[in-house]
């Protein structure tokens, strides 16, 4: 079915250059019974279980899907428990993984849900994952459709990473700066109002 998706990517430009499998036939994705390379095998390295044999830092009861791997793109994670095609008419949201960690983060939107004569939103709720360690993933998020100016906005809502000073280098993963020296001491979210992060320590701001 048409649709639009939004990734929101954990890693840089360049990792993702260097994601490449061996393909499946006649078909854009990687063969998960034949990889012949390291970088083809990391995509069915899947995020490790946690609490109630869930997939850790995702909402509860999604599952790996092994055919759903995309060169450059990681390998699809969702709750089996979708609307038919047919039935499609609200964005899901999707999750994705490469070499046992959670790269990205998806909304899939159906194209009836940014076209057409009437007004469509949607709000996520409040989105839990289990046992999270990653503290920029949103809480949730919102969609709006105006047929007045065909304009669709999606919103993210969370907990926002902070800058990373100079030097040093944004671990998405622990939501902390660090450099090749030592690691980052606190993470930007330790950091009270009024004081920045700052080579691994949160300093009053004046």
């Amino acid at each position: 079915k048409p649709h639009y998706d939004i990734h929101f990517y954990m890693i840089s430009d360049e990792y993702r250059s260097g994601m490449t499998c061996d393909l499946i036939p006649n078909a854009p994705v990687c063969n998960p019974g034949a990889q012949s390379s390291d970088a083809g095998l990391k995509f069915f390295k899947y995020v490790p279980t946690g609490t109630g044999g869930h997939l850790t830092n995702m909402p509860e009861g999604y599952e790996t899907m092994s055919d759903t791997a995309v060169p450059q793109m990681g390998i699809h994670s969702y709750h089996p428990d979708q609307p038919s095609v047919s039935q499609w008419l609200e964005p899901v949201l999707v999750m994705g993984s490469y070499d046992s960690k959670v790269i990205f983060w998806e909304p899939m939107v159906p194209v009836e849900f940014v076209s057409g004569n009437s007004e469509n939103t949607y709000d996520s709720g409040y989105i839990s994952y289990v046992d999270q360690t990653i503290p920029g993933l949103p809480s949730s998020y919102t969609g709006e459709y105006s047929p007045k100016n065909g304009r669709t906005t999606f919103t993210l809502h969370g907990r926002r990473y902070e800058k990373c000073p100079k030097g040093t280098t944004l671990d998405v993963w622990s939501g902390g700066c660090i450099n090749e020296s030592k690691p980052a001491t606190c993470s930007a979210w330790d950091c009270d109002p009024g004081y920045v992060y700052e080579d691994g320590e949160c300093k009053y701001s004046w």
